[in-house]
């Protein structure tokens, strides 16, 4: 049997029982062949290096940003994501359900009502926790990928309006009523919801920084929901932005 390597404890026990069927997992790194892994592993050249057999990098994700891929083409090292089986990857929903529990967590502030008290210390109520209903927000999607697309029709019918920024869209392939195409990432500054899903790549590293967050109005509400990758979002310009307004907030799921 082929050996394989599981550094991730974020592997399901069912698919552990399930690997056990094909394959040899081992705790020691001789004559390994396959690591599994998702993303909570950082394989780097450092940590690839003890592995003098591998030959397959198999992550359970979509993205590969965890993996030293220049030190894997020079090794000849193999890696397989979601993204290889991606006629399949549309029969999954959990990645999209979630990003859409999310948006509406952050736009109806869920998270500030629980973290603050409903009535202050007189005892009387306080309206200002409560945004407006979500049928009176716009919400901004960046990519219009797989999540975005399941993004857009979720939200479309209980939506105020929706603004995609997708510049490698054909924007004739798309159409929904309360739906408008922007020009520039800058173009949704106005918005009450921006979600970033999009893939990680030279273009988009670094995307959400300082000179976007600079164009924010100040003390108008803002939520930034990233449910694609870190990177995306300077996260310390972001802080030093949420340091002077504090009605904007950074939801993150990567």
């Amino acid at each position: 049997m082929i050996k394989i390597f599981v550094p991730d404890k974020t592997i399901t026990k069912k698919s552990f029982s399930i690997f056990r069927q094909y394959f040899d997992i081992s705790s020691e790194k001789k004559d390994i062949k396959v690591i599994l892994c998702r993303f909570n592993t950082k394989l780097n050249s450092s940590y690839l290096i003890d592995f003098k057999s591998l030959e397959v990098i198999i992550t359970l994700t979509t993205g590969v940003d965890h993996i030293d891929q220049s030190y894997c083409y020079k090794n000849r090292i193999k890696i397989m994501s979601l993204m290889d089986n991606y006629n399949q990857l549309q029969n999954i929903h959990s990645s999209s359900e979630h990003a859409l529990l999310l948006s509406l967590i952050a736009a109806r502030g869920v998270l500030n009502t629980f973290q603050k008290s409903l009535f202050n210390l007189s005892g009387s109520f306080n309206p200002n926790l409560f945004p407006e209903e979500i049928a009176c927000q716009t919400f901004g999607i960046v990519g219009l990928g797989r999540i975005g697309k399941y993004l857009l029709k979720s939200l479309s019918p209980i939506s105020k309006r929706i603004f995609v920024y997708d510049p490698h869209i054909n924007k004739n392939s798309v159409s929904c009523e309360n739906m408008t195409f922007v020009e520039s990432l800058n173009d949704l500054v106005n918005v009450d919801n921006v979600i970033i899903s999009c893939t990680l790549n030279d273009e988009t590293e670094n995307m959400i920084n300082e000179d976007f967050l600079a164009l924010l109005p100040m003390n108008k509400r803002f939520n930034l929901i990233n449910i694609a990758r870190g990177p995306i979002v300077n996260a310390k310009d972001f802080c030093a932005k949420a340091a002077m307004n504090p009605k904007i907030n950074y939801f993150l799921d990567v």
